[in-house]
């Protein structure tokens, strides 16, 4: 009998549920040729012969301001290495995206990714800006839906008549998502049938200006799969909006909610970027590329609402798995651990 393959997975959503790792490990766990640890914290006096470490976000384990913490992580890194443990990682975001982000970022980063076995990716757009920035050969293995499971809330929604336009943003409220220039860019419109929905949990350190509007519906909440359900049935197009010129997307992000709009085969207002395009199909989509261009974005979903909801019925097959997914990590971590 061979031995099991150990695969201490140290994110698993501190803080909050994260759907990604709730679905990844749901689907990992069904083969039973592995032992999945799930802990936020370094193994301490474990060495398993056949053990990997499951890095995603590195943000938590050190502070941009402090060059003595990532020194700590990196040593702590090498020690593990020096124990046996074999480094894998998944590359969510190059920088923090919630905090400033500076050339520690980029050194730690470097430094990281020289320690990794295997890294992988969730988009080909970001693989080959790891190659490109950083000389590093990855492995694409996508992402599958996130099945929202355990939301306890009830959102309510008011109804709105056949003809009207319903604009709908759904995420976490954070200042680089835009929620300032989407309310802007829709107040401008002083159109009485359109509407804006706003719905997700706000974070601590950002508090979106939401006016007193019969015309925006703002949901400060978790939203899940019920929750996206009803949205989705009600909007006429979404906004996947991010200030893609802030410093910690230079090298390039993961847009996480392109796989459920794509799900649910709806029209959506993106940034013009690469990440974007390579989610999302040609023609099912409106770009902008400054913040101002936001109100003609919203102008063109008005004027174009016959066609964007006949583009529903024509909306390519979705084709994010999570069995192809984890199927991809394990045939590299086998791989590996065969060599």
């Amino acid at each position: 009998m061979k031995d099991k393959i150990t695969v201490w997975i140290l994110h698993a959503g501190i803080g909050h549920k994260s759907p990604y790792f709730s679905n990844l490990i749901e689907t990992w766990q069904a083969d039973k040729n592995y032992n999945l640890i799930v802990d936020p914290n370094f193994p301490q006096g474990i060495a398993p012969k056949n053990g990997f470490i499951y890095f995603n976000r590195l943000k938590r384990f050190y502070s941009s301001d402090n060059i003595q913490s990532i020194h700590e992580f990196l040593n702590n890194i090498e020690k593990l290495k020096r124990n046996g443990w074999k480094i894998i990682f998944t590359l969510h975001n190059f920088m923090p995206i919630d905090r400033n982000t500076n050339d520690n970022d980029i050194y730690l980063m470097e430094k990281f990714l020289d320690f990794a076995d295997i890294v992988f990716t969730l988009s080909k757009s970001m693989q080959q800006s790891l190659l490109t920035n950083f000389n590093i050969k990855a492995v694409c293995h996508g992402i599958g839906r996130n099945i929202l499971k355990d939301t306890n809330s009830k959102i309510t929604l008011p109804k709105f008549s056949k003809d009207s336009v319903v604009f709908s943003f759904v995420g976490n409220i954070s200042e680089y998502k835009m929620i300032n220039e989407i309310i802007d860019a829709f107040m401008s419109l002083k159109n009485e049938n359109c509407y804006l929905i706003i719905a997700g949990p706000e974070n601590q350190t950002y508090k979106p200006k939401i006016p007193k509007s019969s015309r925006i519906i703002y949901l400060n909440t978790f939203i899940g799969q019920k929750d996206w359900s009803k949205i989705s049935k009600v909007t006429t197009a979404f906004l996947n909006t991010y200030d893609v010129n802030r410093n910690c997307f230079k090298y390039g992000f993961f847009p996480s909610n392109c796989v459920e709009i794509s799900f649910r085969k709806k029209f959506c207002i993106v940034p013009n970027c690469s990440e974007i395009k390579e989610l999302l199909p040609s023609g099912y989509y409106c770009s902008y590329n400054k913040p101002e261009d936001l109100k003609n974005a919203l102008l063109y979903v008005i004027n174009n609402r016959e066609k964007i909801l006949s583009l529903e019925k024509t909306y390519p097959l979705y084709d994010h798995d999570w069995i192809k997914t984890v199927k991809i990590i394990k045939t590299h971590i086998e791989s590996y651990s065969h060599d």
